[in-house]
């Protein structure tokens, strides 16, 4: 006679107790608190995306936007509503055109009329922008020669 193997499956679902009240009650509570952190931290990440993104943004438009010098707009961008032109202009200025030895009088026939003398420590002044209220220019020393020694963008608040 052949022997049957005597093997029993065990099921692969066992049946689970029910929980008593207070087991139910502490089981919500952490799947809540599991849930508010999952929702806190996905905030969070939204926030610091939206962030990056708006930030991107910016620095996208400012250098997207950037202007080549040109001596005429700049002579004609003298009012508050126009300053952006300005500013657009400033980076290529500093780049492209060695300020460092000019005489006083090369600095305006490029640039035209200061618009702020004596500026603190600085000789003269073109406003390029400002932020919120305080005033962002680009700056000129001279030394005794009237040859520029320094320039620069400041805010003065």
């Amino acid at each position: 006679m052949e022997e049957k193997n005597n093997l029993k499956l065990k099921p692969l679902f066992l049946p689970t107790p029910p929980l008593t009240d207070e087991q139910a009650a502490n089981t919500e509570k952490e799947h809540r608190r599991q849930g508010f952190t999952k929702s806190l931290r996905r905030g969070i990440i939204e926030v610091a995306l939206l962030f990056a993104l708006i930030s991107g943004g910016f620095a996208g438009y400012y250098y997207f936007t950037r202007l080549p010098f040109d001596s005429s707009q700049w002579k004609a961008a003298r009012s508050y509503e126009k300053w952006h032109i300005r500013e657009r202009m400033s980076n290529d200025l500093q780049k492209n055109n060695r300020l460092l030895g000019w005489h006083r009088s090369e600095i305006i026939s490029l640039l035209g009329k200061p618009d702020q003398v004596k500026v603190r420590e600085w000789n003269i002044g073109y406003m390029i922008g400002s932020s919120i209220i305080d005033p962002i220019m680009l700056v000129f020393k001279f030394d005794k020669q009237e040859r520029v020694v320094e320039y620069d963008v400041k805010t003065f608040g």
